[in-house]
């Protein structure tokens, strides 16, 4: 695990108030300009305080797997928290959100086929010990996001009660997600965090409704979503992207006991697929860490655990832009 320059002057890992500091550095939140070095400091400490969550990350996951056991209808997911979203979220507009207390910079996602699924697996995690933070099934966000998310918490590298957020998703509730941070990437927006033009935020608020309730008023609210479509011509716009991303793939098998560090070119729409082992992690969480650079255009990174390919394009389709039980669900509504 790569060092700050605070560590090595120091002899010791950065304090929660150092990281508090780091975080509103890269937030904005000091008066004037940011000096080159401590923005290189700030984003060492971030790098490194997201490394940190790797263990508390496995925890998670090894309780994870005790309660799912071997159901087959499950998918079990995990990684870090981009830097271009951490600085996102710590930049949020009405959202004062402290680094060093940070919910999701290490986080699992749980994929199971139904809601009652959603519910059944949140109470037994939660009898695990894990508490329920959300429960966006029974009042859905504003932008339409369903799940339920629970936070776990560890003690590691000295440091107590780091959070790891566990996300628990029906297979129609992901599609949707999915979908709209596939829309996000093409059109360069930012709709999962509830910005973006009030006809688009509006166009995924009625999907989500349509694609999780039976409404006694789903012909206007389809017609409606017709409407918006035929004047932003969202439909087409995700279909040219669907399916269109050429990977290159590492010779080494994917398991959950690895990394997976991928790198997206959006430009020239190609995937390039590393995997790690359990032992190579540190050399991942640095790697990942040190291509990435706040303001890039054109390269998304992601370091994800899953137990196969299969299971890590069905996790997180935007990256591979295979949203195709998303756009059966879209072309339904629209016909």
């Amino acid at each position: 695990m790569r060092k700050s320059r605070t560590q090595v002057n120091e002899g010791k890992a950065p304090s929660k108030k150092q990281i508090r500091r780091a975080g509103d550095l890269l937030a904005g939140r000091k008066a004037g300009a940011m000096a080159p070095a401590d923005k290189t400091e700030a984003l060492a400490i971030l790098g490194y305080w997201r490394a940190v969550h790797m263990a508390p990350l496995h925890k998670t996951l090894d309780l994870l797997e005790s309660v799912c056991g071997r159901d087959e209808s499950t998918i079990l997911v995990s990684r870090l928290k981009r830097l271009e979203s951490i600085i996102d979220k710590l930049r949020r507009s009405g959202h004062r959100s402290d680094l060093s207390q940070m919910q999701d910079l290490a986080g699992c996602r749980l994929i199971v086929p139904h809601d009652d699924d959603v519910r059944r697996m949140a109470n037994e995690i939660g009898a695990a010990g894990v508490s329920i933070r959300k429960d966006y099934l029974t009042v859905p966000q504003d932008s339409g996001y369903r799940g339920m998310h629970l936070i776990c918490r560890h003690d590691a590298a000295g440091y107590q009660g780091l959070r790891v957020e566990i996300q628990i998703r029906s297979r129609l509730q992901h599609a949707w997600a999915t979908g709209v941070e596939t829309y996000d990437l093409i059109a360069r927006g930012n709709l999962k965090a509830g910005e973006g033009k009030a006809e688009e935020r509006r166009y995924f608020q009625i999907l989500s409704a349509l694609m999780n309730s039976g409404l006694e008023d789903e012909r206007t609210l389809r017609e409606e979503l017709q409407a918006i479509d035929r004047q932003l011509n969202i439909y087409h716009r995700l279909r040219a992207a669907e399916n269109s991303m050429f990977i290159q793939d590492s010779d080494k098998q994917i398991c959950r006991a690895g990394s997976c560090l991928l790198t997206v070119n959006t430009e020239e729409q190609t995937i390039n697929l590393e995997v790690y082992s359990a032992q190579e992690e540190a050399a991942a969480a640095d790697k990942y860490t040190e291509l990435e650079s706040p303001g890039q255009v054109g390269r998304i990174y992601l370091l994800a655990r899953a137990a196969s390919r299969e299971h890590l394009e069905i996790a997180f389709p935007n990256y591979f832009s295979g949203i195709r039980e998303f756009m059966a669900q879209l072309k339904g509504l629209l016909q």
